[in-house]
C-alpha cells in the first residue's frame, strides 16, 4: 500500500496502477487517499529534519501539495459527461425521451394498449438510466463493442427510444388487425343468431296449432258418441211408427211418440249448439294462449339478445377505405354520388330501442272490435339484427296462426250447419210420414 501510494505521488493522482479501478474511482475514495498521502508526507518530513536537513524536506514539502493539487486540479478538469437530464435534482430525463409520457395516464390499465405502454414506459426508464450509469462511468474511453454499443449517450437513448417506438407500431398494428377480425367475427355472430328467432317462434307456432287440433278432434270424438245415441233414437222412433198409429183408437201411442221425437230432437240441437260453442271456446282459448306465450317468447328473446356482444360494443379501429379505379370516381362523380362508400347505409339503427306489443283483441268469435289493444311493449339497450328478426317472426307468426283461427271458426260453423240441416231434413221426414199414417183412416 505504501509502495502505492509513493507511486501516486510520482506519477500523478489520476495515474492508472495494474490492479486498480482507474474509471470507478469516485471522489470520496480519491479524499481519502490525498488525506493519506498528506499524513504520509508530513511523517518524511519530520524523519528527514531529525536528520538535519531541514533544506531538502522544506523543498519536498513544497513539492508534495503541488502534486497532490495537480492531482484534484486533474479530477475537476475531466471533460464533463453529455447532458443526461434536466437538471441535477430532477430525477427525469429530457421530453424527448419520454415519448409514452412522464406519468401513468388515467384508465391506462384497462386495454391492452394502455398495459403495453406502461410496460414500454417503464422499460425506457429502466434502460435510460442503466445507460446513463454506464456512460457515467464510461467517462472518454470507447465502448469496448462498438457493434452493440453507441459512442455518447443521446445515441444510445436515440437507439433504445426507436426499438421501444417500433415495439409499440407492431403492438398497435397487431392490435388493430385482431380488433378487425374480432368485428367481423362479432358481425357474423349477428347475422347467425339472427336465424334463431324465426327457428324458435315457428316451433311455438306448430306446436300451439297442434295442440289446439287434437283438442278439436277429442271434442269432435266425444260428440260423435253422443250423436250414435241420437241417431239410434231416432232408428226406433222411425221403427215405432207403423201404420196402425193412425188409427183413432191409437192416437194417443202416435203423440206419445212424436213427443219423444220431439224431445229427441231438442236434445239434438242442444248437444249440436254446446259443441259448436265448445269448439269456439276450444279455439278461443288457445289463440289467447298463443298470444300469452308468442308475447313472452318475443320479450325473453328480446331481452337476450340485450346482453349480446355487438360490433357496436367494440371500439371501431382503423379502417381502410376501399380505392377504385378512376373511372369509376369519374362516373360517381358525373351521376353526382359520393366518391365514398357509406358505410351506413342499409344499416339497422341503433342504440336503445321501444319495441311495440303484440295484437291481443283481434282473435274473437264475432267481429273484432274498433280498436286493437297490444301486449306490454318491450324497451331494449340495444337494437340488433337478432332483436328485428323477432319482431319480425312474431308478427308473421301471429299472421299465421290468425288465418288458421279464422279458418277454424270457419270450419266450425260450416260443421253445424251440416249437422244442422241434416236434422231438419229428417225433422221434415218425420212429420211427412206421421201425416200419412193418420191419413191412412
Amino acid at each position: 500500500k505504501y509502495r502505492a501510494q509513493k507511486s501516486k505521488m510520482r506519477f500523478g493522482m489520476d495515474a492508472d496502477l495494474d490492479g486498480e479501478l482507474t474509471g470507478g474511482i469516485h471522489h470520496e475514495s480519491r479524499e481519502k487517499l490525498k488525506s493519506s498521502m498528506s499524513t504520509t508526507t508530513t511523517s518524511e518530513k519530520s524523519k528527514q529534519t531529525s536528520k538535519g536537513k531541514s533544506s531538502h524536506s522544506t523543498g519536498g514539502s513544497e513539492n508534495s501539495p503541488k502534486r497532490v493539487q495537480s492531482g484534484m486540479e486533474s479530477v475537476h478538469t475531466t471533460p464533463s459527461l453529455p447532458r443526461l437530464r434536466q437538471n441535477s435534482k430532477s430525477t427525469k430525463f429530457d421530453k424527448k425521451y419520454l415519448v409514452f409520457g412522464e406519468k401513468e395516464e388515467e384508465g391506462e390499465e384497462a386495454h391492452i394498449l394502455g398495459i403495453i405502454k406502461r410496460t414500454l414506459r417503464e422499460a425506457l426508464d429502466g434502460l435510460l438510466t442503466n445507460a446513463e450509469m454506464y456512460y457515467r462511468s464510461k467517462g472518454n474511453r470507447p465502448v469496448t463493442r462498438p457493434q452493440a454499443l453507441q459512442e455518447t449517450f443521446e445515441a444510445c437513448a436515440d437507439v433504445i427510444v426507436q426499438k421501444l417506438q417500433s415495439y409499440y407500431t407492431q403492438s398497435d398494428e397487431y392490435h388493430n388487425q385482431c380488433l378487425q377480425e374480432f368485428r367481423n367475427q362479432l358481425a357474423q355472430l349477428e347475422k347467425s343468431v339472427a336465424h334463431v328467432p324465426a327457428l324458435l317462434i315457428r316451433d311455438i307456432l306448430k306446436e300451439e296449432l297442434q295442440k289446439s287440433k287434437a283438442d278439436r278432434k277429442q271434442m269432435s270424438e266425444e260428440f260423435s258418441h253422443h250423436q250414435v245415441e241420437l241417431e239410434q233414437r231416432q232408428q226406433e222412433h222411425s221403427h215405432l211408427l207403423r201404420p196402425t198409429l193412425g188409427h183413432p183408437h191409437a192416437e194417443d201411442s202416435l203423440k206419445a211418440l212424436c213427443e219423444k221425437e220431439e224431445a229427441r230432437h231438442k236434445d239434438y240441437v242442444a248437444a249440436v249448439e254446446k259443441h259448436t260453442k265448445d269448439l269456439q271456446n276450444s279455439a278461443l282459448s288457445h289463440a289467447q294462449t298463443f298470444i300469452d306465450v308468442l308475447a313472452r317468447t318475443a320479450e325473453h328473446q328480446l331481452l337476450q339478445y340485450d346482453n349480446l356482444l355487438v360490433i357496436d360494443d367494440v371500439i371501431k379501429g382503423r379502417v381502410e377505405s376501399p380505392k377504385y379505379p378512376t373511372s369509376e370516381l369519374i362516373r360517381r362523380k358525373n351521376a353526382g354520388l359520393p366518391l365514398e362508400d357509406d358505410e351506413d347505409k342499409g344499416a339497422l339503427p341503433r342504440g336503445k330501442n321501444t319495441w311495440p306489443g303484440t295484437l291481443n283483441n283481434e282473435l274473437v268469435i264475432e267481429e273484432p272490435p274498433s280498436k286493437v289493444t297490444l301486449t306490454a311493449s318491450i324497451t331494449t339497450a340495444k337494437t340488433t339484427l337478432g332483436q328485428s328478426a323477432t319482431i319480425t317472426a312474431r308478427e308473421s307468426a301471429y299472421q299465421d296462426y290468425k288465418a288458421e283461427f279464422e279458418k277454424t271458426l270457419k270450419w266450425i260453423d260450416s260443421e253445424r250447419q251440416k249437422l244442422m240441416q241434416a236434422e231438419q231434413r229428417w225433422v221434415d221426414s218425420w212429420n211427412t210420414s206421421v201425416d200419412k199414417v193418420k191419413q191412412l183412416y
